[in-house]
């Protein structure tokens, strides 16, 4: 089926913002995060309701599946053994709930829940950036948000940056980018490259994507002479089993 091809893993995973992962603590214990939420919660290092990981670990002489999750502003430890709940803990914090459990005293709470590690730290902070859908254009808070973030910093302050979504929207959704920024802006307004960089953070944290087909440096001729030119190539192979008549027209050229 091509599955095991890293190119069409890369493919079918494109534009999903989170595949749960696995992670090692001190190689003993294997956590899978298999959801992420985010807070300023003091405690829960950036997490926050909707993160849940989990492992298996032995609990009262039995093998456990341990969920760790927030509910609400608790943190809470579950421990099943296969489809039934044994136990449950709430607590502050992670460290707090995890001083209740009795057991993996040796690690903190934090570690448990897997916040500690780098890869999950490097999820949370993107989780943190705002953004949001076209269909979400019309919620001028959120959209304010994405400006506060990617762009209040990078560019004038008269601009009506709104209204670009505005005309966008009405406009079925495609329009060409660099003329609608340019009425945006003041006659003879020279753009930046950080600015413009800003700009491509905004619209794609927005929703937005490029669907401009061509490099700017490639001619869609050329790309359409080839495509024709393989397509013969090809066709004649198959049923000739050569190529040699459109080699002897190419060198008449």
């Amino acid at each position: 089926m091509g599955f095991d091809k890293e190119s069409i893993f890369s493919e079918l995973l494109h534009n999903i913002e989170f595949r749960p992962y696995s992670i090692s603590l001190a190689d003993k214990l294997s956590i899978m995060v298999f959801s992420l939420g985010v807070s300023k919660k003091e405690g829960w290092m950036g997490s926050g309701e909707g993160y849940m990981a989990s492992f298996i670990h032995v609990f009262r002489k039995e093998r456990c599946t341990i969920v760790q999750k927030f509910v609400k502003n608790k943190s809470v430890v579950e421990i099943w053994n296969n489809i039934i709940k044994i136990s449950q803990y709430e607590g502050n914090s992670p460290v707090d709930v995890w001083q209740k459990v009795g057991i993996l005293e040796k690690y903190r709470g934090t570690q448990l829940f897997g916040l500690e590690h780098t890869y999950t730290q490097s999820v949370l902070q993107q989780s943190h950036i705002p953004k949001c859908q076209p269909f979400q254009w019309n919620n001028e808070e959120l959209m304010n948000r994405l400006y506060e973030y990617h762009l209040k910093r990078r560019t004038i302050v008269e601009i009506n940056w709104l209204q670009l979504f505005k005309q966008w929207e009405s406009s079925g959704y495609i329009i060409e980018i660099n003329t609608t920024l340019s009425n945006l802006y003041p006659k003879k307004y020279q753009f930046n490259d950080r600015e413009m960089q800003a700009w491509s953070s905004m619209l794609k944290a927005a929703g937005c994507t490029n669907v401009t087909p061509f490099n700017s440096n490639i001619s869609p001729v050329i790309i359409f002479i080839l495509f024709i030119y393989w397509f013969i190539v090809i066709f004649l192979r198959i049923n000739f089993g050569h190529d040699l008549w459109i080699l002897r027209m190419i060198k008449k050229l």
